[in-house]
């Protein structure tokens, strides 16, 4: 594992820093007059918003100048970008069968990228505010500090804005993306694996030997991360666990990041099935939400990173995450649990996640740790997973309580051919037996139980 991939090798220069935000400021001026020609007022207000910005960010660094030399290319970018990348193609093959064109994705990626990333870098400030002084190192991604919820809030809240002015529906919008969020979600976290950040508690010293050695980072040497630097996890343990600054790698600890990156594969899978077999729109992004919220939930539980965030009561291990796995399992009870089609699976699903918070109770009651509170992931996943429940009662209720599917294209030619029925019906060809003498035959009912289309079913 390595944060550096490799270096593309440039000449040495010195740039003015006040002249290139200054270009960049006319590029987004740019793009804010092309949002303005073509009626685009999400591109405008992008535009807009990043020349204002960089135009006070130029007048306020005359003068300063920043060196270039050889680019590096990082780990993390690298994954970043290739999710990016696949997440879009990805988009784009499942767009159709729910009845998304294939243009509409292409024209909100980069509006939902930039929401995405800039939610992702916000909620990262907010939770280690106190480590930021200026408004420049707010916005210094290449220092690393990215939260995938944030992403996922940012992102989301980008493609409700740029869609509400067109004629596309943004559940159906959103389950088409859910896939995505998940091949997001998986890479990412291999990007942050390979980075060393966002790793877990030590592990035991009965853990399987396999197990640890994925677990341990190294200290990088000088031509890697600068003089004494190490992977995060080196770095906090030699800080705060006592681990001698000559140690060559860190104690063994969780891989959380691989943790994770194998739900998100599981979960991608789970939602890639159920866009095939949905019941409204709109579900498959919920049940997303539910069940990322339940990964990383439980994943928090042996996150040891100091940049989480840790807010509310606290109290005993036992005590805090039992209670909190409640909430969620009450939640999904209530909301997610009705995407499973079998009675007898619902049943079990209910009973499993009830049974839940009591091994979490159990596995913590003697556990030697402090007390806890809850950290920034696992209040927005608690939040999430209400908002998801009520989503469900007021989407199934509305689409008839699970009596149908959504299908990708069939149901709008239904609802064309029963649009031509119903026009013949008034000129007494059909459907008027006993008033025209022409036609007594019976006419079948045409579509049975109602249907829905991703595109045609507003939000």
């Amino acid at each position: 594992m390595r944060p550096i991939l490799f270096q593309i090798p440039l000449p040495a220069l010195v740039v003015p820093l006040g002249a290139a935000l200054g270009l960049f400021a006319v590029v987004m001026l740019g793009v804010a007059l092309l949002g303005l020609r073509g009626r685009s007022w999400d591109l405008v207000v992008l535009g807009a918003g990043a020349c204002v910005a960089s135009v006070l960010l130029a007048l306020g660094h005359r003068g300063a100048a920043i060196r270039l030399g050889a680019l590096p290319i990082y780990s993390y970018g690298a994954f970043l970008s290739t999710a990016l990348v696949l997440g879009f193609l990805l988009a784009r093959r499942l767009a159709p069968a729910s009845g998304v064109s294939p243009g509409i994705i292409s024209g909100a990626a980069f509006v939902i990228t930039i929401g995405g990333l800039l939610g992702a870098r916000a909620l990262y400030v907010l939770t280690n505010l106190r480590d930021f002084s200026s408004l420049p190192a707010m916005l210094a991604f290449q220092g690393g500090g990215l939260v995938f919820y944030g992403a996922v809030l940012g992102g989301t809240l980008a493609a409700f804005l740029h869609l509400r002015k067109k004629d596309v529906s943004f559940l159906a919008f959103a389950d088409v993306s859910a896939p995505a969020l998940a091949l997001g979600a998986a890479l990412g976290r291999l990007g942050c694996y390979s980075a060393g950040c966002d790793y877990g508690l030590p592990l035991a010293a009965s853990a399987p030997r396999w197990l640890a050695r994925l677990g341990t980072f190294p200290r990088w040497g000088d031509d890697v991360a600068g003089p004494a630097q190490g992977a995060p996890a080196w770095v906090d343990q030699v800080a705060s666990r006592g681990l001698s600054p000559d140690s060559t790698a860190s104690l063994p600890v969780h891989p959380t990041q691989l943790y994770e990156s194998f739900a998100a594969f599981a979960l991608l899978v789970l939602v890639v099935w159920l866009l095939r077999h949905r019941r409204f729109p709109g579900e498959v992004f919920l049940v997303f939400i539910a069940g990322y919220g339940a990964v990383r939930f439980l994943l928090e539980l042996v996150r040891d990173d100091p940049e989480r965030g840790l807010y509310g009561p606290s109290g005993t291990p036992a005590l805090v995450f039992s209670v909190g796995f409640a909430v969620l399992s009450v939640a999904f009870s209530l909301g997610a649990v009705r995407a499973i089609p079998s009675r007898s699976a619902r049943f079990a699903a209910i009973a499993i996640a009830f049974a839940a918070p009591v091994v979490l109770f159990a596995a913590f009651r003697g556990s030697s740790r402090s007390d806890v509170a809850l950290s920034t992931s696992q209040w927005i996943a608690l939040a999430t997973s209400i908002a998801v429940a009520v989503a469900f009662r007021v989407l199934d209720v509305g689409a008839g309580g699970g009596s149908h599917r959504v299908t990708g294209g069939s149901a709008a030619a239904g609802s064309a051919g029963a649009g031509e029925t119903g026009k013949a019906g008034e000129t007494g060809q059909t459907g008027q037996t006993g008033q025209t003498g022409q036609n007594d035959a019976p006419v079948p009912e045409t579509g049975g139980e109602p249907s829905f289309t991703g595109g045609t079913v507003s939000s």
